[in-house]
């Protein structure tokens, strides 16, 4: 039974058997059927005379849900509205369009506004944890792989050419379509003199900032400062707290007005006041700095020892060659109890034998002499012997004065004694148990004074000075009689005065007086003891003294018998001769 709804004269009637709906109403005086539902098998249903199911068209004024004179309607296919459709501008498809709990459409749609409202909003009204609302993306692909490009959010507006011009854009593409390691990419890009240049993206292993490698500049400001963090895209420079003016990474609190090497610009710390670097680390650790290469990444460090509080310099991947110790003193070669006071310097060269401190000119000093120094060098130290030590201490000169010392002093002392003190001293002392103390060897030498290897003057213990005599010879009478007189100067009674007339003197008689000195073997040789030939001399001097006393007192008595004792006495008196008591 078929059933009409007749808006035109307000009735509800049956009209045919075959089950069909017809809604009726009237045009200008005509009848026209607005909805037909079609009961039968083919369930065609017809609104304003098409069927819906293949074309629908609706042009006017329509009333949705309290929005009135919806302008335009355009839908082609099946419409759903089981939920509510709110739409205030035009909606355009060309294709199935269903709103039903969200919106799917198998071909382009357009939402489209005359005015600065919102041309879309989602709206979730949930109340609970969970996200909402929602917006997905979905791109259903049978064939999903690498670098597909599965969604983009394109921003385009006009040039000033009547142009369309996509300004800035967001898309998202697979990375990695591997089942279980699955990476995606999303980039966003901005236009920059007429062409879309990627700003920032992310991947599975990176965010990237200019990846396009523009002049594109990256600003981060702070409450304070606008520049706190400025990469300069267009001249490669990094810094923090201001724009970049200096080396590759400047760090600036403030202007200095100071320039930077260029060889030394990778990183640039800059302040108009006092500027600086930290480096915290634990109490018992240590901080540094490390200095590497191709070959190994440790070749130079300095560091602080926070467990020793040392700080400690090493090179060329070595043990540390510099500590400046706690204590305030310095020591090299890994000393790490330097027997320095504080602010002392101590030098430790370890089993080698070569110089130990070197003083140089260079410009000025050209001695040539480049076996024993580099010709720059003007003096250096060293030890005296590679395994027992010594100071030997050697100058270098162009002219004639190679070593000159001055001591200079506020006090003068004028004692002659042993305890007497000097402007210049020179002290040899002997080991005595863990201590030293004096020579105590007779005859020990305290020092010597070398031709080369030539020792030439020897000063000993007993006061004694000698010298090389090597043209000086012994052999003769005389000399020995001179022997006699030093043995009664200094009363060593080494010769018998019995038999001075008698034996001629050698040699080896001179080096057993002392008068003269012996080699490692006991060969003596023509090292003078100046000292003891000056005791020699006086002894001669005293010899011939009591000689002529004797000659005197002879003469006084032939005088007494030849002019009597008081003319004698006289004749004393005039030549001012005094006889020995």
């Amino acid at each position: 039974m078929g059933t009409e709804i007749d808006g035109v004269n307000g009735i509800i009637k049956n009209t045919t058997s075959d089950g069909d709906i017809t809604i009726k109403g009237n045009d200008g005086g005509s009848e026209i059927s607005a909805l037909v539902l079609d009961m039968s098998a083919a369930g065609a249903a017809t609104f304003n005379n098409k069927i819906v199911a293949t074309e629908l068209d609706i042009s006017g004024n329509v009333d949705v849900d309290g929005t009135t004179n919806l302008d335009v309607v355009d839908i082609d296919g099946a419409v759903n509205m089981a939920t509510t459709a709110l739409v205030t501008g035009v909606l355009t498809t060309t294709a199935a369009t269903v709103f039903n709990g969200g919106f799917a459409s198998n071909a382009a749609s357009t939402i489209t506004t005359a005015d600065n409202t919102d041309t879309l909003s989602l709206i979730s009204t949930d109340a609970d944890d969970n996200s909402g609302p929602n917006l997905r993306m979905y791109r259903n692909s049978g064939s999903p792989a690498d670098n597909d490009v599965i969604g983009q959010i394109q921003f385009e507006g006009r040039n000033d050419n009547s142009q369309d011009v996509v300004y800035n854009d967001i898309s998202m593409k697979i990375q990695d379509a591997s089942d279980g390691i699955e990476d995606g990419i999303i980039r966003f890009r901005n236009m920059q003199a007429g062409t879309l240049r990627q700003y920032l993206a992310t991947n599975g292993t990176e965010v990237a900032i200019n990846a396009d490698a523009v002049d594109l500049d990256l600003i981060v400001s702070s409450s304070g400062k606008t520049n706190m963090l400025f990469v300069d895209g267009g001249n490669n420079k990094v810094g923090v707290g201001d724009v970049p003016d200096l080396g590759f990474l400047h760090v600036k609190s403030s202007d200095s007005g100071a320039s930077v090497n260029a060889n030394r610009d990778d990183l640039v710390l800059e302040n108009s006041g006092h500027c600086g670097m930290t480096i915290l680390s634990g109490t018992s650790n240590v901080g540094g700095v490390a200095f590497g290469d191709s070959g190994n990444n440790l070749m130079g460090l300095m560091q602080y020892n926070h467990a020793t509080n040392n700080f400690e310099f090493n090179t060329n991947s070595s043990a540390t060659p510099l500590i400046l110790n706690d204590t305030g003193n310095i020591s090299t070669n890994g000393e790490v109890a330097p027997d320095v006071d504080a602010g002392g310097l101590c030098l430790n060269q370890g089993t080698a034998d070569a110089k130990i401190l070197t003083l140089k000119s260079t410009g000025d000093v050209v001695h040539g002499m480049t076996s024993i120094a580099e010709t720059d060098t003007y003096a250096y130290m060293s030890k005296g012997s590679g395994d027992a030590g010594g100071l030997q201490l050697d100058a270098l000169t162009e002219g004639t004065d190679a070593f000159t010392m001055h001591a200079y002093q506020t006090t003068t002392n004028t004692a002659k004694s042993t305890s007497a003190d000097a402007a210049i001293m020179f002290k040899a002392r002997k080991k005595s148990s863990a201590s030293a103390g004096s020579l105590s060897d007779a005859n020990s030498n305290i020092m010597a004074i070398a031709d080369h290897n030539t020792r030439r003057f020897l000063f000993d213990i007993e006061g004694d000075f000698h010298a090389d005599s090597s043209s000086t010879t012994f052999d003769t009478y005389e000399d020995a009689q001179l022997v006699r007189a030093y043995d009664l100067s200094h009363g060593k009674g080494v010769i018998n005065s019995q038999f001075d007339k008698y034996v001629q003197y050698q040699h080896e008689d001179l080096a057993d007086a002392g008068l003269v000195g012996r080699e490692d073997d006991g060969t003596p040789n023509h090292f003078i003891n100046v000292t003891g030939f000056q005791r020699l001399h006086n002894g001669a001097i005293w010899q011939q003294y009591e000689k002529h006393q004797r000659l005197a007192k002879a003469v006084y008595e032939l005088a007494k018998v030849a002019v009597g004792e008081d003319k004698a006495n006289e004749i004393l008196e005039q030549n001012e001769i005094k006889l020995l008591n």
